[in-house]
């Protein structure tokens, strides 16, 4: 069995999903059931799907001769302290993906998402990146939080820093970076560019939906369930199971995660607040385009 060569590490909300879910189609690549084990982020521990590597290595025990890109999605690698690291210990031959986007427009994104998974409990952005001191003496978590470090908004927007990490153990030929503005307006493009990093063939896809849209329960009830019970349950499958019934498991939850949402109305932050954050972000975007030699300003105009 080969071992996972090919990681996309986030950010979150940048993507990662929708690419996962198209390279799970290339009949070269295996993609994990669930797609974000999040084994490598020991300092996350309330995201980890597995904690040894044997458990690890069983998620992807139904790959084939023909699939030569072993892979999993896990946003919380690029976040992780330790991830980076443990990955190169793991395979250092290893593919990265990483897909960033405007920091604001991310973290509007982001911080539905935490409400949709009930980590967090203001319903407001600004009053939630407001409490992000108290958070981290452990005040005011959500109870339903399994991983109050998520709730840390500024630290997951520094990508600067990030990159660095993965820069810092891997070399730039086998690091790929994507920007979500680019992958938005050309996801063709992007996905035969990623196909060419990965060293695999076309394989003539040409539609390219929407995945893993912003999105707001239908039913408060079904989502606490969804998103409360099975995550134990999901793993004790996972453990006392055949790789078969799992996946089958992994794709029910999914599908009625999928029934019980629609489409979230966007709403907008105030003007103050996001003269703020574009004061706050501008040395990050400055620092980021430096890294990346790219004038972000340019994709990221406000």
């Amino acid at each position: 069995m080969k071992k996972t060569n090919f990681f996309i590490l986030g950010a979150p909300k940048c993507g990662t999903t929708a690419l996962s879910e198209y390279l799970r189609e290339h009949p070269n690549v295996f993609i994990s059931y669930p797609k974000e084990p999040s084994f490598f982020a020991s300092d996350l521990p309330g995201l980890q799907y597995v904690k040894t590597e044997k458990d690890y290595l069983n998620l992807f025990n139904q790959q084939k001769k023909y699939h030569s890109i072993i892979g999993e999605a896990s946003p919380s690698y690029l976040y992780s302290e330790t991830a980076i690291k443990e990955i190169k210990q793991f395979n250092p031959e290893a593919y990265l993906i990483i897909m960033i986007r405007n920091p604001i427009n991310m973290l509007q994104s982001y911080h539905k998402q935490l409400l949709y998974s009930l980590f967090e409990d203001q319903e407001n952005l600004e009053d939630a990146w407001r409490l992000q001191d108290d958070r981290s003496r452990g005040k005011s978590i959500p109870s339903n939080c399994r991983e109050p470090l998520l709730l840390q908004y500024k630290k997951m927007t520094s990508f600067t820093a990030q990159i660095k990490r993965v820069l810092d153990h891997f070399p730039e030929k086998q690091v790929k970076i994507i920007l979500f503005d680019n992958f938005k307006k050309s996801p063709q493009s992007v996905y035969d560019d990623v196909l060419h990093f990965l060293d695999i063939s076309c394989d003539s896809r040409t539609h390219f939906p929407v995945i893993n849209a912003a999105k707001t329960p239908r039913s408060l009830w079904v989502n606490k369930f969804i998103h409360l019970i099975p995550y134990g349950l999901i793993g004790f499958i996972q453990k006392n199971s055949n790789s078969f019934i799992h996946k089958k498991f992994v794709k029910l939850h999914q599908y009625i995660n999928n029934l019980n949402s629609k489409k979230s109305i966007k709403k907008g932050i105030s003007a103050d607040f996001r003269r703020e954050l574009e004061d706050y972000f501008s040395d990050e975007i400055n620092s980021l385009s430096s890294l990346l030699k790219i004038d972000l300003k340019k994709y990221w105009s406000y």
